[in-house]
């Protein structure tokens, strides 16, 4: 398993599979990957209870990120219910812009 000889995103089971020259494979799950840095992103989730769930068609009442954001950009991101990733770069975009 020395050396690479294909690298391959299998859509029918959302995996990266590597083929060695030596006929051994190896399959990475990419749902499972993008599911560990969500964790590692955000530190902490403050939910809605059951009933206010309802009302605010939304679970999450406060989502704390491990990263630097900007209220600009936590307010973008609960409006438009973008993903943890989505809210990832737009904090490092705005803190790009910020830089310029």
């Amino acid at each position: 398993m020395d050396r690479l000889i294909s690298c391959e995103f299998n859509m029918d089971n959302a995996c990266v599979e590597l083929k060695f020259l030596d006929g051994s494979m190896r399959a990475i799950d990419t749902i499972a990957v993008e599911n560990e840095v969500v964790k590692y992103l955000i530190s902490g989730v403050e939910l809605f209870p059951c009933e206010e769930q309802r009302m605010q068609k939304r679970f999450a009442k406060v989502v704390a990120y491990r990263f630097p954001a900007q209220q600009k950009v936590l307010t973008q991101f609960d409006e438009c219910g973008a993903s943890v990733g989505t809210a990832a770069l737009l904090a490092r975009e705005s803190e790009r812009e910020g830089r310029l």
